[in-house]
């Protein structure tokens, strides 16, 4: 993070507006959490999925060198999205987050690279926000978009040391970053359920 729009040495730029490569030896699957409709795209080789959460809001995904990745979706609880966002900056200086960059938008665009996924390889839609900084030995990244009745986060830590390794890691995650209106949401709110994602032996594959 090297002056202003920058995550680690990458351009805000290059995250926000091409796709990012990672190692080809990656097997990149898709992740769509039931509750919210968050999807996004994950390297397997990389990352080891985490036990899901009980209230089944998405996933954790943790490295075996110290990286985590958490993509999951909330209900904005305040009256809009710029109230959220302006709640949102004003927490960052207490959790101690030393932040290098932070920008927002009203159209946000999402790219797949993944030849397999059931979706077009460029989705639009509404508001987003996105900030880097440090956190003590750590960098942090966070993208939030808002779209299908919900809030669609991710959220990124990994030290310093390694940031060669995964910004562009975390580049693609968040440029994939998109929603869908859940199945069981189609209907009304009303009728919405959620189910929590199967675990199955730390992949996480389209459902």
């Amino acid at each position: 993070m090297r002056g202003p729009g920058s995550i680690g040495g990458l351009s805000l730029v290059l995250l926000f507006s091409a796709p990012a490569v990672a190692n080809d030896a990656d097997l990149w699957v898709l992740f769509s959490n039931t509750r919210f409709g968050t999807i996004a795209e994950i390297p397997q080789g990389l990352f080891k999925a985490q036990q899901p959460p009980a209230n089944g809001d998405g996933r954790t995904f943790r490295s075996k060198d110290g990286a985590e990745v958490r993509i999951f979706g909330n209900y904005n609880t305040e009256e809009t999205f710029g109230a959220y966002k302006q709640w949102l900056w004003d927490l960052l200086p207490r959790e101690r987050i030393r932040v290098s960059y932070k920008t927002s938008g009203e159209h946000w665009q999402a790219r797949s690279d993944l030849k397999n996924a059931n979706s077009p390889p460029v989705v639009t839609g509404g508001n987003w926000l996105a900030y880097s900084g440090y956190q003590g030995s750590n960098i942090v990244y966070r993208k939030q978009i808002e779209g299908c009745d919900a809030l669609h986060t991710v959220s990124a830590v990994y030290p310093r040391a390694l940031r060669a390794k995964y910004d562009p890691v975390v580049a693609r995650i968040a440029g994939a970053l998109r929603c869908k209106v859940p199945l069981d949401c189609r209907k009304g709110q009303s009728d919405c359920t959620y189910l929590v994602p199967e675990y199955n032996d730390g992949v996480v594959w389209p459902d």
